[in-house]
């Protein structure tokens, strides 16, 4: 049976009555499926650190992107200074966990402490009306 890729319905001809358009071959599947739409979009890491001035040139989807990646790299820093706490209390410190300690503090008091709030604001101004 075929059916509209938009919406689902029944097809007896390339032109769907519920969406009111005809379609074109790509438009036409089989069975009720639907067109996939997957964005995808890997930020540089690099971005994260980029000013706000900067990241008001980007685009929504780069944004939404870039706060997600810094969210879980924010996360993964945390994580990872929570499992050098628990190697000190247990009493596993080396000199290379202490680097690494005083290393993931930088990165994560200084520029991901106030990252979250910050670009989600720009996000949210983004996705609002923005004339360029």
């Amino acid at each position: 049976m075929k059916t509209c890729a938009y919406c689902g319905s029944e097809l007896a001809s390339n032109y769907c009555s519920y969406c009111e358009m005809n379609l074109k071959p790509d438009d036409i599947l089989e069975n009720g499926q639907r067109k996939k739409h997957t964005l995808s979009y890997e930020p540089d890491p690099a971005d994260i650190y980029k000013s706000t001035p900067e990241l008001l040139k980007s685009k929504t989807i780069e944004l939404i992107f870039l706060l997600k990646y810094a969210r879980k790299y924010r996360s993964d820093v945390y994580n990872g200074r929570v499992n050098i706490y628990r190697a000190k209390q247990a009493g596993q410190s080396n000199e290379q966990l202490e680097q690494f300690q005083q290393d993931s503090y930088k990165e994560y008091e200084k520029p991901l402490a106030r990252y979250g709030s910050l670009k989600t604001s720009l996000l949210i101004e983004s996705v609002t009306y923005r004339k360029r």
